[in-house]
């Protein structure tokens, strides 16, 4: 007896993930002349199990339409996005030392202008924060709302001379210097060093703190600094520039290309065909040779051999050593008495004053002739007020540059007569020029321990003391 089959429709069943991130949908195919259920009965499964959210239209037409009895993913949720943990972005390179090497107009690159030094002043923002991000909320399919992980907040540890702005988004120095992140520290020193020479490895150094050099500085190569230099070994032809004091533990061979500036005072063991220009004094151990040295200050070779020998020297106030010039007569000028910076000036008021007069004499002669006119028209009545205005200018720009002549002439006397010597622990040696304030003299004998000075119109000879 055969079994008589009972017609049934297709049954649509609706599964989750265990998450609740994903909805699927499982047919249950008809039986007999049963069938297969609709997409709108798809739809009203979908809705009976409270699936409401990212739910697949597409996917559940086409479940419906292949008639094929899956699992069919037909809705998903969507996922929580974790949130960022804040960051540090610097503003600086965390790798110094690299060599940075640029062209100019000509394509031409300088292998000594590495830039390899990096430098950040006062205010200057280090690092900025990024904070963390809270992340974005998911949904599963049921429409439940997924908190996000928050992102983990992070802080910057400092070190010296960097501070933290208000709102803690910024970290800033609080000095000219060089910045450094090391061992998760953020600090800025004042000094820079280079542990051994300055040359093609290190290139130009352009510091604004203080330089120190352990070994020497190569021949065409410059040091620069806001603060002080100083150089372990010795300077060949090189350039320094210091807005502090200049210390140098050997010496200079400059070979006539050595070029030395610095507003602090200068020190070195011995110094060789170099020039040198020094707000202070300039302190030297044991020899000057053909040197162009300006000092404001003093300048002194008093230890060692205490040698001063060709060359020019200017000083503002004195020059000191145990031997100056040589017994082959060796051509050696010193100047004391009139600071450099000074002596400049007063040559350059000179010159204003005397195109100022050539000025106003032509501006007067012109005035004179317009006013033997009868009848100026327009055009020269304009030009006679512009000159008589040109007059009265010159006269005020000719009063004024007199008037700061004759301050520096009155320093000038008081520079020679109280401050202005030079002193000899041993000899002088002919062929010795000495200019002191407005008198000159060259040495013709040999003169032993004595000291030179202004007085009344001449260079006068003292003992040393």
């Amino acid at each position: 007896m055969t079994e008589q089959v009972v017609d049934r429709d297709g049954l649509i069943k609706v599964e989750t993930s265990t998450d609740k991130m994903e909805a699927y949908l499982v047919i249950e195919p008809p039986v007999g002349n049963g069938k297969w259920p609709t997409v709108e009965e798809a739809f009203q499964a979908l809705k009976s199990e409270n699936i409401v959210f990212g739910i697949d239209e597409e996917a559940v037409k086409e479940v419906i339409k292949s008639q094929k009895t899956g699992p069919h993913l037909v809705a998903s949720g969507q996922r929580p996005v974790a949130g960022k943990d804040a960051e540090f972005r610097f503003l600086f390179s965390l790798t110094p030392g690299e060599h940075s090497l640029t062209e100019d107009e000509f394509g031409r690159v300088d292998y000594r202008d590495l830039q390899t030094v990096q430098n950040v002043v006062v205010g200057e923002v280090l690092a900025e924060k990024i904070p963390a991000t809270p992340g974005e909320p998911g949904v599963d399919v049921f429409g439940n709302s997924l908190a996000p992980v928050p992102g983990k907040d992070k802080t910057l540890r400092l070190g010296k001379n960097v501070v933290m702005t208000n709102d803690g988004l910024r970290a800033v120095s609080t000095i000219n210097g060089e910045p450094s992140f090391s061992a998760g520290k953020l600090s800025v020193f004042p000094i820079h060093e280079v542990k051994g020479d300055v040359d093609f490895n290190t290139g130009n150094i352009n510091f604004r703190g203080s330089v120190v050099v352990r070994g020497n500085v190569t021949a065409g190569f410059k040091v620069e600094a806001d603060g002080d230099i100083t150089i372990r070994g010795m300077v060949e032809a090189a350039d320094l520039t210091a807005g502090g004091s200049i210390t140098i533990f050997g010496g200079i061979s400059g070979m006539d290309k050595a070029q030395i500036n610095c507003v602090g005072d200068f020190s070195a063991k011995y110094v060789e065909h170099a020039s040198i220009n020094c707000d202070s004094n300039v302190l030297i151990k044991e020899a000057m040779m053909y040197c162009q040295v300006n000092a404001d200050g003093k300048i002194s070779v008093d230890s060692g051999k205490g040698l001063i020998v060709g060359g020019i020297l200017r000083a503002g106030e004195e020059i000191s050593a145990k031997i100056i010039g040589s017994k082959f007569g060796t051509v050696t000028e010193m100047e004391v008495g009139i600071r450099p910076k000074m002596k400049i000036e007063f040559q350059d008021l000179e010159d204003q004053i005397k195109e100022y007069k050539v000025n106003l004499e032509k501006a007067e002669k012109a005035v004179a002739l317009l006013e033997k006119s009868p009848y100026l028209p327009k055009d020269r009545q304009e030009m006679y007020q512009n000159l008589v205005k040109t007059t009265y200018v010159l006269k005020g720009q000719i009063a004024e540059a007199e008037a700061r002549r004759k301050e520096l002439l009155e320093e000038m006397v008081v520079l020679s007569k109280e401050k202005a010597r030079i002193r000899a622990r041993d000899t002088i040696y002919p062929g010795v020029r000495i200019t002191i304030g407005k008198a000159t003299t060259i040495i013709k004998d040999e003169i032993k321990f004595v000291t030179l000075m202004y007085g009344e119109g001449e260079i006068q000879t003292q003992p040393y003391r």
